[in-house]
């Protein structure tokens, strides 16, 4: 038997949107009660991280708790390939910029174009078209290591995290009952729904849908090679969190 998909996530979910106050901390959150500044900066179609953060469409600087969170939405003006890497361009330009003002504590930055493709065409080494989106997004993403490297070189200790927050298959190759079951699952369908969707994630049985990677790079606490037991997603803020404020923190600390 296959668990349905995401159904207990959503259901917690809806209970907190209910009563708000149940809302565990996010990561800009935790860092505006230190008086720390960070940016949120999204590239593409999707704007969840925005809203996950309580932030509101639109270029603004916000206050939380003390401290200031800047949030900038480089909307994609349609979901092609060319649409997508040209708002990704404008968001990296932005934080470029961010890093050469004095710019805030932490700048995080969500790429929505590789996710786009993988939907679009199917998620898989074997998909052109998705493998070459990621080789695209890369190669932009020299600029910007550039400029982190520009203030390390000031002497300023700076961290890099690579993150994702799943995997995904491509629907056509998933045995029929798997497609049968995400199918029916309500719960995965709400926001988009992507039964019609060349490639898919969210059945939390399939590994290749939870699947996830963290790289961290640079930091004066960071010891080169893997890291095991392997990390989890909700290991970032911990990691961000050690490295800004020097403190330890668990994941399971902080909601």
């Amino acid at each position: 038997a296959v668990r349905k998909p995401l159904c207990e996530a959503y259901r917690r979910g809806q209970q907190l949107r209910k009563d708000p106050a149940l809302l565990p901390s996010t990561l800009f959150t935790l860092l505006a009660r230190s008086r720390r500044r960070a940016s949120l900066v999204l590239a593409g179609k999707w704007d969840g991280v925005g809203r996950l953060c309580g932030s509101r469409a639109g270029d603004f600087d916000s206050t939380l708790e003390g401290g200031t969170l800047h949030f900038r939405h480089f909307d994609s003006r349609d979901s092609s390939a060319d649409a997508m890497l040209e708002c990704t361009e404008l968001a990296l330009r932005h934080v470029e910029a961010l890093l050469d003002s004095s710019g805030p504590d932490v700048i995080a930055l969500y790429i929505d174009a590789i996710d786009t493709a993988g939907h679009l065409n199917g998620f898989g080494l074997d998909i052109p078209a998705y493998m070459r989106s990621i080789a695209d997004v890369d190669a932009r993403l020299s600029s910007l290591l550039a400029a982190v490297g520009a203030r390390r070189a000031k002497g300023e200790d700076w961290q890099v995290v690579v993150t994702t927050d799943h995997g995904g298959t491509t629907q056509a190759r998933m045995p029929e009952h798997l497609r049968r079951t995400f199918a029916d699952c309500a719960c995965v369908q709400k926001g988009i729904a992507q039964t019609g969707l060349p490639g898919i994630h969210g059945l939390v049985d399939m590994w290749q849908h939870t699947q996830t990677f963290l790289i961290v790079a640079g930091g004066r606490d960071i010891d080169p090679g893997e890291m095991l037991p392997a990390p989890r997603p909700e290991d970032v803020v911990p990691t961000v969190l050690r490295h800004v404020l020097g403190e330890d923190f668990r994941a399971g600390e902080l909601g």
